[in-house]
């Protein structure tokens, strides 16, 4: 759902002075609804999905702590809790290994390199992710209805061997992708965030515990009311909340 009057729009700026450019609009953001005095800080949302040797073109998750079902377990999910509000600058996709069945040891792949997805036709079905869509639906109104995954597919030459430590070199700055109109999500809100695939395929293969992992970057307001997620919601999405 495009809305060129979203009041997130264009807080980025070329150059070194992205975060603080988001950082003042956001600000702009929270005068408009008398927010001045909430807390809010630059802080990031995660959510680790394990994937299924079952052939599936559907990856379902939620970043909000009382949705989320299929990632309970994962002890690197920062969700949020009923009464925040979520302004997203940048996110990105990323591919994973449980090492020992810990997705914190896991090195986040920003492709399926071969050498560490390793198993039978284990890293041709995990480039299937990355010919699919990501859409985000708050309650049955969808504000994000098909962004590419392609953007979110990075090689880097360090990746390039056939070594299996030549994994993603990239840091945080590099691999998450600045999104416009940025999306604003709501702790209190049914949220269902979904990668549909081109086709069906199986993402792991036997006990080798692949995952995948939705990384965001932005501003969390705390303490929200109802009736102010109610009016954001109104004006940004015309949801009644």
């Amino acid at each position: 759902m495009e809305n060129y009057n979203h009041p997130m729009n264009n807080v980025a700026v070329a150059g070194g002075s992205n975060r603080r450019a988001f950082f003042l609009q956001a600000t702009n953001f929270l005068q408009n609804y008398g927010l001045e005095k909430a807390t809010i800080s630059m802080s990031k949302l995660r959510v680790d999905n394990l994937l299924t040797t079952t052939a599936t073109n559907k990856i379902q998750f939620s970043p909000i702590a009382t949705d989320n079902t299929a990632s309970t377990t994962a002890n690197t999910n920062t969700l949020l809790s009923s009464s925040d509000v979520f302004l997203v600058w940048r996110m990105g996709f990323f591919i994973g290994k449980q090492v020992s069945g810990s997705y914190a040891k896991a090195v986040l792949n920003t492709y399926p390199n071969a050498a560490v997805f390793a198993g039978a036709s284990e890293a041709t079905n995990l480039q299937v992710i990355y010919s699919g869509t990501f859409q985000t639906l708050i309650n049955t109104t969808q504000i994000v209805p098909a962004m590419s995954m392609e953007q979110f597919y990075y090689v880097d030459y360090a990746q390039l061997g056939s070594a299996s430590t030549n994994n993603s070199s990239f840091n945080w700055e590099t691999v998450l992708n600045e999104v416009q109109p940025n999306p604003v999500l709501f702790g209190n809100m049914h949220t269902e965030m979904t990668v549909t695939l081109p086709e069906s395929v199986a993402l792991t293969v036997g006990a080798n515990n692949n995952f995948l992992t939705y990384l965001a970057e932005g501003i969390r307001i705390s303490g929200v009311s109802q009736n102010i997620v109610g009016q954001i919601l109104k004006d940004l999405y015309k949801i009644e909340g």
